[in-house]
């Protein structure tokens, strides 16, 4: 009996920074473990890793960023302290910001990026505090419509196990998170940004990373997208799991082939 194939995202975040993270993201796409990359690109960019990435042709997205770091403004805004750095506040303290300050950082990383000769795939955020105030997500989504980028949108296809996460991960209640869904979900239909139909967010217990892994993307619908964070010990033992035998012929078994974010184009 055929198998539907089911398209599966395989996403880095936080390229850029660290040559660790970098140079082991290159090798997982060298490899096909992975899809693509996500950057961030106010923090410590390496030109180096700029060129390797340009000459092997990794996919990169966005890693939008207003929580670590420098603005890449260097000016005075609501958004940073008297040194340009990000405020980094919590979920409850975004009333601070304007969205005039955050949509012109927000477009001035996108504009670095593509200076650098380098072709956006997708955008996302470093982070997800901003996923929990729709006025600054609004800006995200405003963006990826300007330009014409596919968007990753965490509250599209949330499970249970991803709404018990977020609660756990941001010590908030589930009824704000179910409140800002359904705003969410009114931003996505105003700006018709395509996104995966799912997205399945990180845990950082090795323990349970392969069962719950497994157990996601049995309950996952076509064009989802995983997200994978590498740095340090627990991130190789991450990424070693997703490389390995016993991974991948979970995907093949239950019809999941590895797309990038070029299928939502």
């Amino acid at each position: 009996m055929s198998i539907d194939r089911k398209r599966l995202i395989i996403n880095v975040d936080d390229f850029g920074p660290s040559e660790e993270v970098s140079l082991r993201a290159i090798e997982a796409y060298q490899a096909k473990t992975i899809s693509s990359v996500s950057a961030i690109i106010n923090i410590d960019w390496n030109p180096k890793i700029t060129d390797f990435a340009l000459d092997i042709g990794i996919p990169m997205g966005i890693h939008l960023n207003y929580t670590s770091g420098k603005s890449t403004l260097l000016r005075n805004s609501s958004l940073v302290d008297d040194d340009h750095f990000f405020l980094n506040k919590n979920l409850t303290s975004t009333s601070h910001i304007a969205v005039r300050d955050l949509y012109e950082e927000f477009e001035n990383q996108i504009l670095r990026i593509k200076d650098l000769g380098i072709n956006l795939t997708h955008i996302d955020n470093h982070k997800e505090q901003i996923y929990f105030c729709d006025r600054l997500f609004d800006v995200v989504f405003r963006l990826a419509s300007e330009y014409s980028l596919p968007l990753r949108n965490p509250f599209r296809g949330l499970t249970a196990d991803g709404m018990a996460e977020n609660c756990h991960r941001y010590k908030i209640p589930e009824d704000l998170i179910l409140q800002n869904r359904k705003k969410v979900r009114k931003i996505s239909d105003i700006y018709q940004v395509k996104s995966p139909h799912r997205f399945i967010n990180d845990i950082w217990d090795n323990s349970i990373y392969p069962s719950y892994l497994k157990r996601q993307l049995d309950e996952a619908p076509d064009l989802t997208e995983l997200c994978v964070h590498i740095e340090g010990e627990l991130g190789k033992s991450k990424l070693d799991f997703i490389a390995s035998q016993e991974f991948k012929s979970h995907l093949d078994i239950n019809g999941w082939v590895v797309v990038g974010y070029d299928c939502l184009s």
